[in-house]
């Protein structure tokens, strides 16, 4: 195991490993990701997260997220502006680029695993500056191609649908209870069968209290209430 991480890592036996200060990562990282992603109309909008705003009533989010072995992982997907979410026990919107969340997302740790798709805080620090940039065009080029599949509304319940039916290694689309949601608004803004379905499936899955429940049933069944 520890031989497979020292490979992906670059690793040479002969240079010092060391866990490099958390402010260090951080900043190698957002600013290897920024030289990627703000020349293609991405915005900086938190310490490890990007978002564009080109699409009508959907944002193209990119992140990093911690995980418990020092080391980070990437999503993205996108962010809905007629999709609400549950926060605290309230019906929330994030209808605005530092608000956005992810209510499609992919995630390689789901489908692909660790390997190759984590960057660890444990590393030979003079090859740590490669590394990083050689991990975040990784990770923009196939976030990239993937954000491309969406550059409308209707193009997304196929893509819900995809997500639905691929094989996991960690969590599936039926673990995100933001996914339902999302695909809940999209078919209910669409026009598509099983909007409230969707709804009501996630509702007793995630189980969302009676309140909540109603309150998403009306802004569904108001198309979501545009502004």
């Amino acid at each position: 195991m520890f031989d497979r991480i020292k490979q992906a890592i670059g690793w040479r036996n002969s240079e010092p490993m060391g866990l490099l200060p958390a402010t260090v990562f951080n900043e190698a990282l957002r600013s290897a990701f920024a030289h990627e992603l703000l020349p293609l109309g991405f915005e900086h909008v938190k310490p490890l997260k990007w978002v564009r705003s080109t699409k009508p009533a959907i944002r193209d989010v990119v992140e990093l997220y911690s995980l418990k072995s020092a080391s980070v992982a990437p999503r993205w997907g996108f962010s809905l502006d007629f999709v609400p979410h549950v926060a605290a026990g309230r019906v929330r919107w994030h209808r605005t680029v530092k608000s956005s969340m992810l209510d499609f997302v992919w995630d390689p740790l789901d489908f692909v695993g660790l390997e190759g798709w984590t960057q660890s805080r444990f590393v030979v620090p003079d090859e740590f500056p490669r590394l990083t940039q050689l991990f975040a065009t990784k990770v923009c080029r196939t976030a990239l191609i993937d954000l491309a599949k969406a550059r409308q509304v209707s193009d997304l319940p196929s893509l819900y649908q995809e997500w639905a039916a691929r094989p996991a290694v960690r969590f599936k689309m039926q673990n995100y209870h933001q996914a339902t949601l999302g695909e809940a608004f999209v078919r209910q803004r669409l026009g598509l069968p099983g909007a409230l379905a969707c709804l009501e499936e996630g509702a007793a899955r995630f189980d969302f209290d009676d309140d909540t429940r109603r309150q998403l049933i009306a802004l569904l069944d108001a198309g979501s209430q545009q502004p």
